[in-house]
C-alpha cells in the first residue's frame, strides 16, 4: 500500500488541490494520522504475517528472542516439526516442575513466560536445531520519507477515511463535526469486513 498515492484524494476532500495548500494542516500531520492508525489495524486484525525461520535452537536452552516487529506467534515449529501452543498455566498443570525439565524434544511453546519478548520451548531443547515462526507483526513507520507500508491494498482506502475523520475533527474554523462522523462511520463499515476476512489479532 502506497499511502502517497491517495494523498492527493484526502487533499481535494479537504479543498485544496496540492499538500503545499493544505490549510490549518500540514503534510506530515496526515501521515501522522495514517501512522497511527495503521499501527491501531496491525494490532488488531492479522493483516501483516511474516515467517520467520531464523531462530537457531542451542541445546539446553528455553528462551528464545523474538522477531522485533512481532505482536504474536500463530505458529511454531522445530526443525520442521509443528509444537504446540500453552500458556504457562497450562504448563504447570501438565509438568510441576516444567521450569527445570529435562533436555529433550520440544514438544510445547509459551510467549507469557517472559512478557512477550521471548518464546519458550517446553522441554528446552536437547540439540541444535531450528526454530520457525509465523507471526503476526506490527506495521513499520509510515512517513514522506516512507510511505509504502506492507498491508493490503483495502488499508489505504480505510486510512484515507480515519485521516479525513481526524482532520475534520480538529478543532478550528476547518472542523466539521458531521463530515468526521460520516467518514468514521465509512471506516467502521470496513472495520466488520477486516473482523470477518482477516480474523483478530492480538
Amino acid at each position: 500500500m502506497d499511502f502517497s498515492q491517495l494523498v492527493p484524494w484526502i487533499c481535494a476532500s479537504l479543498n485544496c488541490t496540492t499538500p503545499d495548500q493544505l490549510d490549518p494542516w500540514t503534510l506530515n500531520e496526515l501521515y501522522t494520522y495514517a501512522e497511527e492508525k495503521l499501527r491501531s489495524a496491525s494490532r488488531r486484525w492479522l493483516l501483516i504475517l511474516k515467517y520467520d525461520a531464523t531462530t537457531a535452537l542451542a541445546a539446553g536452552q528455553g528462551f528464545y528472542d523474538l522477531p522485533d516487529d512481532h505482536v504474536g506467534s500463530i505458529f511454531a515449529a522445530v526443525n520442521g516439526v509443528v509444537i504446540r501452543a500453552t500458556t504457562v498455566a497450562q504448563l504447570e498443570a501438565f509438568d510441576d516442575d516444567w521450569l527445570d525439565a529435562a533436555n529433550g524434544t520440544p514438544l510445547r511453546w509459551t510467549e507469557n513466560a517472559l512478557g512477550l519478548i521471548m518464546i519458550r520451548l517446553y522441554p528446552p531443547p536437547a540439540a541444535a536445531g531450528a526454530l520457525a515462526l509465523v507471526y503476526q507483526a506490527a506495521s513499520q513507520d509510515l512517513n514522506t520519507a516512507s510511505p509504502v507500508a506492507t498491508a493490503p491494498a483495502i488499508m489505504g482506502d480505510y486510512l484515507s477515511l480515519r485521516v479525513l475523520e481526524q482532520a475534520r475533527l480538529r478543532q478550528g474554523d476547518a472542523q466539521m463535526l458531521d463530515a468526521s462522523k460520516a467518514f468514521g462511520s465509512m471506516a467502521g463499515v470496513l472495520e466488520q469486513a477486516f473482523s470477518a476476512y482477516y480474523g483478530e489479532g492480538e
